[in-house]
């Protein structure tokens, strides 16, 4: 099953390697922003679990904000297409292939997650490694 995983910066100084994201064939990660704790973190859900409990924050067991959720990342324009996706997906999808888009295309460099530190939409992202 496809994976990858991601390194996160931002200009304010907050950063984090290596978080996993993608599917197995027990579950799959998602990646979860604390804002209490200032953390951005890969969260397991293997569908049997309530999904509610595999977003609590690992370290203050706080609800934590799903990447998907359409305050997470910008521009608004790309989410609006791309509901329910992360940013990363919107990148790769085989939309852009079918659909006269120069516009949204461009907008890809736009891209950016908001900060679980400085709350700002700063957060970039690269990806560190693909797993199968």
């Amino acid at each position: 099953m496809p994976g990858m995983e991601l390194d996160f910066e931002c200009e304010c100084g907050f950063s984090a390697k290596n978080v996993a994201v993608g599917a197995t064939e027990a579950g799959h990660y998602e990646v979860a922003i604390c804002f209490e704790c200032n953390i951005l973190s890969s969260c397991w859900n293997n569908d049997r679990k309530n999904e509610l409990e595999s977003l609590k924050c690992k370290k203050c067991r706080n609800s934590s904000m799903k990447i998907t959720d359409p305050k997470a990342w910008i521009p608004d324009s790309l989410h609006k297409i791309f509901p329910d996706s992360e940013p990363w997906m919107v990148e790769d999808n085989e939309y852009w292939e079918d659909h006269d888009a120069d516009e949204e295309l461009r907008q890809l460099d736009q891209i950016r997650i908001i900060c679980p530190k400085c709350n700002s939409y700063r957060l970039r992202y690269e990806i560190a490694a693909l797993w199968d």
